[in-house]
C-alpha cells in the first residue's frame, strides 16, 4: 500500500509506520480492518515447508555459558542433560528486537525454563545464547542483558554490510548444535576473517583533537530496518540539523557532526565553511567566539572548540560540501550499540564530499538565521502526542488519566536511547502480568 514505510512484527502485535504525506490514518486503518476480516474467514495458512531451518553451533557452559550450572541446578538436572534438552528442540524465531539481530525464540521445555537474573549484567558478549522463562534467544551484539547465559555461538548474527543484515529472521526455525571449545575458536577465526573494512573517500576537512562520548555523525537516520531490530538513529533534533545544512548550501538531510551534551575540539585541514546550530553553545575559532546560526568561513590550520553548553543539549556542525561517510543500511548515522558507522574520537579525520569554500564564501554574511527566526524553536514545555498501546488493561483508569494529564520533568538520566522522566507514579493494576521481554 502506498505510503507505508515499514512493517515491524512482534509477538502479538504489528507496528505499521507510514508517511502522512502520502497516506492517512483512516485509509490504513480501513485496509487493516479488511485484512483482519479476510484472516477471520480464511484463517492463517502456515506453510512449514517454506520456513528456513538453520543450525546454530553453540559452545555450552564454562566461559561461554556462565549460567549453565545455575539452570541445571534450578531444573534438578545435570549440565549435560540441560544441553541435550536445549539442543534437541526446534525453535521458532518469533521476532527480532531489543538490539539489531537479537532473536526471541521459543519455547524451551518447562523443565529447563529459568528466571532472569535479579540484576542484569552490564556486558553480555555477542553470540551469547540465553534462557528467560520459556524463551531462548541469542545476543547478536555486545550489550547489557538479564537472561541466563548457557552458551555462545561464534557466528555473526548481525552484519550491517549484508542484505539482509541479520542471519536470522522472524519465522525462521532454529536448532542448536553443541560444539567444543576448539571448534568454537576455529569457527570464530573463520567468521572474523570475513569482516569488511570500508575506506572513506573524500577530502580531509577536520582533525578531531578531542571529543566527548556524545559526539557522532548523524543524518536523518535509516528507515526500513526496524524489523531486524535496527533503530532509525539519526539526528535528535532534525530541524536544527536541516537548518545547519541550509546555511552552508547542503541538502537538508546531509550528515552533520552532532554534539549531545558533549564538548569537542577540531583542527581545520583545509579552508572550509561551517555552521553551528541547535543548543546555545560557546564556540571559538582560534580563541575568538563565533556566532551561531550562521555560515562561518574557517581557514586551514584554524583551531575550533565547542566549550560550553549554555542552554539545550544537542548542537550541530555542518560543513559545506557535505560530510563524506560510508552509507550503512542507507544512512551515515552512527549507532553505538551495534557499532554501525565510525565512532568520533580524538584523532579521527572527518572528510567532505567536495570542498565548496570558494563558491559560497562571498555569500556567508547573508547565510544566517536571525534570533527572531529561531528563538522559539525550543519551548520549555512540550506536549507529547501518544497512542495508547495494547497493555492499557495493566493500569487503572486513574493511572491512565494521571499519565495523560500529569506533568513530567526530564531528568539528568538521558542518552540517545531515551529520557528518564520524573513525575506522577503510574501504578499497575494489582495482579497485572509481566510483559514478555
Amino acid at each position: 500500500m502506498e505510503g507505508i514505510v515499514e512493517i515491524v512484527p512482534a509477538y502479538t502485535t504489528l507496528l505499521i509506520h507510514y508517511n502522512p504525506r502520502s497516506a492517512n490514518f483512516e485509509e490504513i486503518s480501513k485496509a487493516i480492518e479488511e485484512a483482519e476480516k479476510e484472516i477471520r474467514v480464511e484463517g492463517i495458512r502456515e506453510d512449514v515447508e517454506k520456513k528456513r531451518l538453520l543450525e546454530i553451533p553453540v559452545a555450552y557452559g564454562e566461559e561461554y555459558g556462565p549460567d549453565l550450572e545455575y539452570v541445571a541446578k534450578y531444573a534438578g538436572l545435570s549440565s549435560h542433560e540441560v544441553i541435550k534438552i536445549h539442543s534437541s528442540q526446534t525453535y521458532l524465531v518469533y521476532m527480532i528486537g531489543f538490539t539489531p539481530g537479537f532473536t526471541y525464540m521459543g519455547e524451551v521445555p518447562d523443565i529447563i525454563a529459568a528466571p532472569r537474573l535479579e540484576k542484569p549484567r552490564l556486558r553480555v558478549p555477542a553470540g551469547s545464547v540465553g534462557i528467560a522463562g520459556k524463551q531462548t534467544g541469542i545476543y547478536s551484539v555486545e550489550s547489557p542483558g538479564g537472561w541466563r547465559i548457557i552458551g555462545r555461538t561464534p557466528l555473526r548474527l548481525f552484519d550491517p554490510n549484508k542484505d539482509p543484515p541479520t542471519l536470522l529472521q522472524a519465522g525462521d526455525l532454529v536448532k542448536f548444535k553443541p560444539i567444543n571449545a576448539d571448534e568454537y575458536e576455529i569457527l570464530k577465526r573463520e567468521v572474523e576473517a570475513e569482516k569488511i573494512s570500508l575506506e572513506i573517500k573524500g577530502t580531509p576537512a577536520l582533525k578531531v583533537e578531542s571529543a566527548g562520548l556524545g559526539v557522532s555523525i548523524q543524518d536523518f537516520g535509516r528507515m526500513g530496518f526496524r524489523k531486524y531490530g535496527v533503530p532509525v538513529s539519526g539526528a535528535l533534533d532534525k530541524k536544527s540539523l536541516a537548518i545547519a545544512n541550509i546555511l552552508v548550501g547542503n541538502k537538508v538531510d546531509e550528515a552533520c557532526i552532532e554534539l549531545f551534551q558533549s564538548t569537542a575540539s577540531f583542527k581545520a585541514l583545509d579552508d572550509i565553511i561551517i555552521a553551528v546550530t541547535g543548543a546555545e553553545v560557546e564556540v571559538y575559532v582560534n580563541g575568538e567566539e563565533i556566532p551561531l546560526w550562521q555560515a562561518i568561513p574557517i581557514r586551514k590550520g584554524s583551531e575550533i572548540s565547542v566549550e560550553k553548553f549554555v542552554e539545550g543539549q544537542v548542537a550541530y556542525i555542518s560543513i559545506a560540501g557535505g560530510i563524506a561517510e560510508n552509507e550503512i543500511l542507507g544512512s551515515k548515522s552512527h549507532y553505538l550499540r551495534a557499532n554501525i558507522g565510525r565512532r568520533i574520537t580524538g584523532g579521527t579525520t572527518i572528510y567532505i564530499t567536495e570542498n565548496r569554500f570558494n563558491s559560497i564564501i562571498a555569500t556567508c554574511p547573508a547565510r544566517k538565521f536571525t534570533k527572531q527566526t529561531h528563538a522559539n524553536q525550543f519551548p520549555s514545555i512540550v506536549e507529547v502526542r501518544v497512542v495508547l498501546g495494547p497493555h492499557t488493561d495493566y493500569f487503572s483508569k486513574e493511572a491512565i488519566d494521571e499519565f495523560l494529564n500529569g506533568s513530567f520533568k526530564v531528568t539528568s538520566h538521558v542518552d540517545r536511547m531515551g529520557y528518564r522522566l520524573a513525575g506522577p507514579t503510574i501504578k499497575h493494576v494489582k495482579g497485572a502480568g509481566k510483559l514478555i521481554s
